[in-house]
């Protein structure tokens, strides 16, 4: 699913656990939809020294950019334990670029590593 900032995105359409992955200039960001419109990722040394596991608003997270979907979880159960791994997560701060970055963090959280 590709959307755009023309359309609206309904995150009723979006079952949690699903990962995330934005189109941004010169990469791609992804991140783990937890339900009702919030999103955990790793906010690179940007926005922080040395990263930060986070929950934001679906909207902040995508924001004007497109973005498409990984893969959904096999049913809800799963969808609730990605979810709960996610949010185990938060508050970490141990951003790699190279060893650790966003697409690792959802990586292992859906391939139950952490």
């Amino acid at each position: 699913m590709t959307q755009s900032a023309a359309v609206s995105i309904d995150a009723g359409r979006l079952a949690p656990g699903t990962e995330l992955i934005v189109d941004r200039r010169g990469y791609k960001h992804h991140g783990i939809y937890i339900g009702n419109g919030l999103v955990i990722h790793y906010a690179g040394w940007i926005s922080y020294p040395r990263g930060l596991v986070e929950e934001i608003a679906l909207a902040d997270f995508v924001g004007r950019r497109p973005f498409r979907t990984g893969r959904a979880p096999d049913d809800s159960a799963h969808g609730a334990e990605i979810v709960r791994r996610a949010r185990s997560r938060l508050g970490e701060r141990s951003y790699n670029l190279l060893r650790n970055n966003c697409e690792h963090l959802c990586k292992d959280i859906r391939a139950n590593r952490i």
